[in-house]
Order: C-alpha cells, then structure tokens, then sequence
C-alpha cells in the first residue's frame, strides 16, 4: 500500500513542524477566520504605521475600508472595497483624516466630500474633521436622525463632552457641550459606535488619559436625535468593564466588541450591561491591530501597524 501524499509531505517536514501542521498551533486562531489581505508596506514606510487606523464606512450600496492616518508628509487614506481591492488614494495636503457620511449620502474624508460611487471629488467642507485618539475606534461623525445636522470633531475634557454640529451644507452651528458623568473625570474617547440605524443610538466608549493597551472601558449610549441640543448628563452610572484593548473595540448587530486581556479573547457585550454573551479565543496578542467593524455585521477587518497588513475576517459571532 503506497503512503498517501499528504502523509509524505507530513514526514519531508521535521516532527516540530509536523506537529505545527497537524495542531495549528503556530497560528493564531484568527487565521481560520481571514478572508482576504493586502499588504500596505509599499504605501506605508516601515516605522510609519503606528499612525494608521481603519475605518468601514458604508452609504446607499456602497461600502469601503479605509486605512487612514497622519504621516509627517500629511494625511493620508487608502480606500479598499469590502473585498480588499484597493479603489483610491489619497495622500498629503489633506485637512483632517476622518471618515463619515453626511446628509447628502456623500463619504467624508477630513475636508473632502466624495462620491461613494468612485470615489471622486465632488467639493470641501467648511471644517475639517479629525480622528480623536490613538486608539480611535468606531466612527468619527454621524447625521442626526432628522438629516438637519451633522455631528463632527468629538473631544472629551475632564467629564465634558464637546462636539461640533453642521448645517446639510457643512456651515459651522455651534459647539453643544455635556458632562458624560458626574463621578468621573480624567477620561479620553476611545471610540465612538454608530448601530448603523439612521434613528439609532450613538455609543461612546471612554477610558484612562493618557491610555494604554489594556483598560477599564466606560460605555455610555444614548440617541442619535440628542445631538441636535446640547446633551444632558449621559449617564450618572456608566457601564464599564475591565481588561479591554481600547484599540479593539467595535460595533456590530447591536454588540460591542473588543478583546479581553484578561481571557485572550474577543468577546461580544451587551451594550446595556457590559456582560459578555460570547466570546472567541485569540491565541496572540492583538496590541499593534487596529479594527474596524461592519454595523450590519458579515465581516469585520484588522490593520497591523507593525507589518502594516489589512485583513478580512468572518464574524466569529
């Protein structure tokens, strides 16, 4: 009887690799998961993608992920379809790196409004919107559900909360501030999560300034519709849980989601509650990926700063 083909290539490899291949173990668990990479290092120089972030925006029936950021030279962002083609770049001279939808429908990137169709030009904004923090998850802007307004340039001093509001054709309104809580201070925004329903509600995750890898996170909820008016206070008792990667965290079907320190995992929380309701096992450490998350769900994707490589992943959830 001839040994099977596979088993010959089993034993051409040393016993440690052999074992590697047959358990898996020098991979980590998310591998089964990927769906899709492309590798950024020939538009991202080595050392430099501590600056990127990524993003998935989605209007109408367009949807991208965006690894942006702010290099010496400018702002930069690179723009790839849900299935990691790339579609466009835009690099240096740019005002401002964040990404959104306004009213019109039209994709945001910092002071530029662009068709979602290709991607073009089609005019500026009268601000430039900017992303928020190092580890700047979720979203940088929404509209209020009405469409009158549009909520841009979120920052978090000691327990005031303070944002910008736009008119449809970006006029500057006014600058509405609120205490998020009574009994906390000292916070930064780690993320801000949109539930991808135009009449929805709006989280936001807060955590230790200056931060770092691992963190209590503060979650605070509340509609989208408040934004139009200055807020009241949005939560006296916060719900919080401890170990997270602020760099982690992300929205999608109505969950939060963020890898836990503590167990090794991605975990998925009720929003309400902070509890976990399921969880994923990660076997690595996740400290140098940013995420970015699809609100419907169906994939979300990683962006690692050190090899500066996006990836596709299927829900786990």
């Amino acid at each position: 009887m001839s040994v099977p083909h596979v088993l010959l290539a089993l034993l051409s490899l040393g016993s440690c690799q052999v074992l590697a291949v047959v358990f898996g173990s020098v991979f980590p668990s998310t591998t089964t998961l990927a769906k899709a990479q492309v590798d950024l290092s020939s538009l991202i120089p080595s050392g430099g993608g501590s600056s990127f972030y990524v993003r998935v925006v989605e209007t109408g029936s367009y949807g991208y992920v965006v690894v942006t950021g702010n290099p010496q030279s400018g702002n930069e962002a690179f723009f790839y379809d849900l299935d990691l083609n790339q579609k466009a770049s835009f690099t240096g001279g740019l005002a401002g790196n964040a990404i959104m939808v306004d009213t019109s429908g039209y994709i945001v990137l910092g002071n530029l409004l662009l068709n979602p169709a290709n991607l073009t030009i089609v005019g500026t904004t009268n601000a430039a919107a900017n992303i928020r923090s190092y580890s700047a998850g979720g979203v940088d802007g929404f509209v209020d559900p009405g469409g009158n307004d549009q909520v841009a340039n979120f920052t978090l001093s000691a327990d005031t909360l303070s944002y910008s509001t736009y008119t449809t054709t970006w006029t500057f309104i006014s600058t509405p501030i609120t205490t998020i809580s009574s009994n906390l201070s000292g916070l930064q925004i780690d993320a801000i999560l949109d539930d991808g329903n135009p009449s929805g509600n709006v989280t936001f995750v807060v955590g230790p300034s200056p931060n770092n890898n691992i963190a209590r996170c503060y979650f605070f909820s509340t509609e989208k519709r408040n934004f139009a008016v200055p807020l009241n206070v949005l939560d006296a008792s916060p719900v919080f849980r401890d170990n997270l990667y602020p760099s982690s965290i992300g929205y999608a079907q109505g969950s939060i989601f963020a890898y836990d320190s503590g167990s090794g995992s991605f975990v998925r929380m009720d929003p309400s509650t902070g509890s976990i309701m399921s969880s994923f096992y990660y076997g690595g450490d996740p400290k140098n990926i940013r995420y970015g998350y699809r609100a419907s769900g169906g994939a979300f994707y990683g962006f690692d700063q050190d090899t500066r490589v996006l990836t596709k992943y299927g829900q786990w959830w």
